[in-house]
């Protein structure tokens, strides 16, 4: 029976010992914080501090700056529809265009080739370029890239169809590069990374389901038929725009922050 009587006088020792230090150790109410908040919003208080943010601060977390600019909203829808409707499809059908129709991986590398060459000279073209209203002429650009999907759709030669590749990556180098300028003209430092993240988010969005559904819908309506809905699509995106007006009152930087 000693042992037993052992053991149950160690229990009992541990457990007086741990109600004890319970109360001994019990949190006290922070500096600024009511005794009865619940734990879990003490934690978050503790964690905010130590990292300088509050979780439930929009204006912290960049969402108010981003939905205080109609142009920012505008933009990233846009860019998500012709993600979805233009770019995809070119990046997910050209290839087998080029496979069925040219000279295989030959012929699309060299439409994307001149892709990239025309986005390369796009931005250098703008080294020495500084529109008043940088978001208004960021609107025409992008309809360059009627060009490549447009030709694919007949398709035209390779050499045709990398010459509109050429003109659509300038044109659209052109568009992110003066949007992309106005971001960080218009935002705060602070809240630069916070705008940008939300504004890449909602442009790429749709993508990755455009590019799940051009296979599929190029099968039943084949892909000829995707190419020349991607060409009218980037072309009446861009000629009913609604935000001209918006744009139009974006000069380089804008008058103040929220």
């Amino acid at each position: 029976m000693a042992p037993a009587k052992t053991a149950i006088r160690n229990r009992t020792d541990v457990a007086i010992t741990a109600k004890r230090m319970a109360a001994t150790c019990r949190p006290r109410p922070a500096a600024g914080l009511p005794a009865d908040r619940p734990p879990g919003l003490l934690a978050g208080w503790v964690f905010g501090r130590a990292f300088g943010w509050v979780a439930v601060s929009p204006e912290r977390l960049g969402w108010r700056a981003f939905r205080s600019r109609r142009w920012l909203l505008l933009d990233g829808t846009f860019s998500a529809l012709g993600g979805f409707a233009v770019i995809a499809p070119f990046l997910t059908l050209g290839p087998v265009v080029a496979k069925d129709h040219l000279s295989g991986s030959v012929s699309w590398a060299a439409i994307v080739a001149a892709f990239g060459a025309g986005s390369v000279l796009g931005g250098l073209g703008l080294l020495r370029s500084a529109p008043s209203r940088p978001l208004l002429a960021a609107m025409i650009p992008p309809v360059l890239l009627a060009l490549p999907t447009g030709l694919l759709a007949i398709p035209a030669p390779t050499a045709v169809i990398a010459v509109g590749a050429f003109a659509g990556g300038f044109g659209l180098a052109i568009s992110n590069t003066l949007f992309e300028t106005t971001v960080q003209q218009n935002i705060p430092p602070s809240l630069l990374s916070r705008v940008a993240a939300i504004d890449w988010m909602l442009s790429a969005s749709l993508f990755p389901l455009g590019q799940a559904l051009a296979g599929p819908v190029s099968a039943i309506v084949g892909i000829r038929a995707i190419f020349v809905f991607s060409a009218g699509w980037i072309v009446g995106l861009h000629r009913g725009h609604p935000g001209g007006a918006g744009y139009s009152r974006v000069p380089q930087r804008d008058r103040g922050f929220p």
